[in-house]
């Protein structure tokens, strides 16, 4: 059903050309080792024909009455040398065989693990076309994605990624001099964020304080008006550079009356491209990100 997140069906419909030179190059790379087996295998089944006729011969001999056998003694020889040198032969044929068929498994495991898997891995990083947005982005299909197809989804829409940093544990270590608040604390983000099932941006956290959880325009707008879009006479910003002022510490400083710096440790804090649990971090090897 999800097979828009399948790389192998991304490829199909957005990649034909790319996928007919993989192809190309992949059979270029394994031809010489095809052509060494396939000699090979001819070069055994000619050999064991050769052998074959021999022992008839010798066998023959064998049979024959003891006069013929007493004249043909030489002639004897000469086969029994001859099926001694072929079986050597035959031999080192069959080593060679098993050595073109473990170097061909060898650059088989090579081409998919360095070549094949990284195409694909690629594909899962094409973006989606406004058309594919539009048709896979509802509530109903993504409903039934899993996990891993959730996350595939998440690079197909960006392949950058962000992971979220609220701090859950005790901190017990802080990788920069002015970056040491809750050092020793105990913080219990993590389990907020269960708890709500929620990340919450700092306005959230505040609308949360004021007893109204939504987010919508009219909760937002009454939360500014009493910081920030009041009548200057009741409190409200006295200038354009005062309201930005204000606006500022809404979603930046702490709304609990606490030494914490930023707006709660159940804000939405995000790292591009990194896990900074050394500075974000709490518990040492029991870090919580998502």
């Amino acid at each position: 059903m999800n097979e828009w997140l399948n790389s192998r069906y991304i490829s199909k419909e957005i990649d034909k050309e790319g996928r007919r030179d993989l192809a190309r190059q992949i059979r270029k790379m394994r031809a010489e080792v095809i052509r060494e087996i396939s000699e090979t295998k001819k070069g055994i089944q000619n050999t064991i024909s050769e052998l074959e006729q021999l022992n008839e011969r010798l066998n023959n001999l064998n049979t024959s009455n003891w006069f013929s056998q007493v004249f043909r003694v030489k002639e004897k020889n000469g086969l029994v040398q001859q099926i001694q040198t072929i079986e050597t032969n035959l031999r080192q044929l069959t080593d060679k065989l098993h050595t073109l068929r473990q170097q061909l498994h060898d650059q088989n495991r090579f081409i998919k693990e360095h070549i094949v898997d990284s195409y694909y891995k690629k594909m899962e990083n094409q973006h989606l076309s406004v058309e594919e947005k539009e048709r896979y982005l509802k509530p109903e299909i993504l409903a039934t994605l899993s996990m891993e197809e959730y996350l595939k989804m998440w690079r197909r829409l960006n392949p950058y990624w962000l992971a979220n940093v609220t701090r859950h544990g005790v901190r017990d270590h802080a990788s920069m001099l002015f970056h040491t608040s809750g050092l020793g604390e105990y913080s219990s983000g993590a389990m907020d964020l269960f708890q709500s099932g929620q990340l919450m941006t700092p306005i959230r956290v505040h609308l949360n304080i004021s007893g109204n959880p939504q987010t919508d325009k009219e909760s937002i707008k009454q939360l500014l008006g009493q910081h920030i879009l009041a009548d200057p006479s009741k409190g409200g910003a006295r200038s354009a550079e005062e309201a930005k002022r204000r606006f500022l510490d809404l979603v930046q400083k702490n709304p609990y009356n606490t030494a914490y710096p930023y707006a709660d440790m159940t804000a939405l804090h995000f790292s591009a491209m990194d896990i900074l649990n050394d500075y974000y971090g709490a518990e040492k090897n029991n870090d919580i990100f998502l």
